[in-house]
């Protein structure tokens, strides 16, 4: 609260910050040191608050640790808005929130994610077998049931691929098995239209 004229410090908080022991006196605390003992600070009770006061060794251990609690804040934050952010760059998050990189470089956020995202799969090898003329190979595919069908009922289609061109027909399909039926009248079509015999 910015109008509070002092800041108030968690229990919970600080004797985790600096890894330490608190003992209660009706006018009085002492923190101190898990491992050595060494006292870090003492609180004299006034009115119905403990008013802190760090020893040397103390100061310096708190400071380090909210300065690393602020930088593990800062560093979370990060990470929060690049995820939010649908994994955005880093450079691009420096500029949305330059704050933010006051004291992080981009060189050392990397997000597993994003490298193997970005990464470039091995190109198929050329293919040397690959039909000369049109209709000599058609490639054919099912795709089905759709959750909701069609304007004409229809919940499923095929599809007819010419190797040489690569156009492509599509069929509309009542049922699975009227595959057979859609490919009949996919044949009847090239032999009519355009007088070419499938023979793949």
């Amino acid at each position: 609260m910015p109008s509070l004229e002092y800041n108030l410090l968690s229990v919970s908080q600080i004797i985790s910050a600096l890894n330490c022991t608190v003992t209660f006196w009706p006018f009085y605390c002492v923190f101190q040191d898990i491992l050595t003992w060494k006292t870090l600070g003492c609180g004299v009770k006034r009115g119905n608050l403990y008013y802190l006061e760090l020893t040397k060794i103390g100061e310096q251990q708190y400071s380090t640790a909210c300065s690393a609690t602020k930088s593990d804040r800062i560093l979370s934050e990060v990470w929060l808005w690049h995820k939010r952010l649908g994994h955005l760059s880093f450079s691009y998050l420096k500029k949305l929130k330059p704050h933010l990189f006051t004291e992080l470089q981009i060189l050392d956020l990397q997000c597993d994610i994003c490298e193997l995202a970005k990464s470039h799969r091995k190109p198929f090898s050329s293919s040397f077998n690959k039909s000369s003329k049109p209709f000599m190979v058609i490639h054919s595919d099912i795709w089905g049931p759709a959750t909701i069908s069609f304007m004409s009922k229809a919940r499923y289609f095929i599809t007819f691929i010419d190797e040489c061109t690569w156009i492509t027909w599509v069929s509309l399909l009542h049922k699975k098995s009227d595959a057979s039926t859609a490919f009949q009248e996919f044949h009847n079509m090239v032999k009519t239209q355009f007088q070419k015999q499938i023979q793949v």
